[in-house]
């Protein structure tokens, strides 16, 4: 293993037992592993409006300065324990359905957070999805990409889910994340500033399938590593 997708409630932390010590408990068999981050999300669909809203999140759908720095302190809080106590840092993960979800929640979230133990797993399919742009988030944020994931978002299928007012699971079945290089991802635009900084860390490759709709996990596997490696030459 490499890492694992880790969530704690942002806002409460560790008010919200249950989930944190499940957090804590996946750290703990990171740490065993050897592995060197944790992807930490916050948790998800918990706020109903957060959750009809994903894909087209406004200002006032979002948390105000106060609460952000109540949650950059609980993030702060729970990766300064993973660090002293597992010797790893933190990558927070924007994802849709959460309150890390676009880019200026992003935003509030890494200018509030300590440098040292918190950076940022660059998602570039869900940043999209959140309606940012992933080249000017990672441009923006180079030096605390620490982490990616590798997914294709196509914008042309998600303009069409959010303008029905479609869920992030009708997303998924619409085909809003598919094989690497069929969607909207700028690909060469990602692929140059990372060259530009050099960056070595991981990658993980991701793809949202539903079951039972006839999608073929292991070609799509083969289709995007080919992709990988013959268009981008990574």
């Amino acid at each position: 293993m490499i890492s694992a997708f880790v969530i704690i409630n942002i806002l409460h932390g560790k008010r919200d037992e249950t989930v944190y010590r499940e957090a804590l408990e996946t750290v703990q068999v990171l740490g065993a592993m050897g592995c060197d981050y944790v992807v930490l999300s916050d948790t998800l669909f918990v706020d109903a409006n957060r959750a009809r809203r994903a894909g087209r999140v406004r200002m006032e759908d979002s948390l105000s300065g106060s609460d952000w720095d109540r949650a950059a302190a609980n993030i702060n809080d729970f990766a300064r324990q993973v660090y002293e106590e597992y010797d790893m840092k933190s990558a927070v993960h924007p994802h849709v359905g959460g309150y890390l979800e676009t880019e200026f929640e992003i935003d509030a979230v890494l200018q509030r957070t300590n440098p040292e133990i918190v950076g940022l797993c660059f998602d570039m399919a869900h940043i999209a999805y959140g309606g940012g742009d992933p080249v000017a988030v990672l441009d923006r944020w180079r030096d605390r990409t620490w982490y990616i994931h590798i997914k294709e978002c196509d914008n042309e299928a998600r303009d069409q889910v959010l303008a029905r007012e479609g869920d992030y699971f009708d997303g998924v079945e619409s085909g809003v994340f598919p094989q690497l290089g069929k969607g909207t991802i700028d690909w060469r635009g990602i692929s140059k500033i990372l060259n530009e900084i050099d960056y070595q860390g991981w990658g993980t490759v991701e793809q949202d399938i539903l079951l039972g709709k006839g999608v073929d996990a292991l070609a799509c596997a083969k289709n995007n590593r080919a992709f990988l490696r013959e268009e981008l030459g990574w």
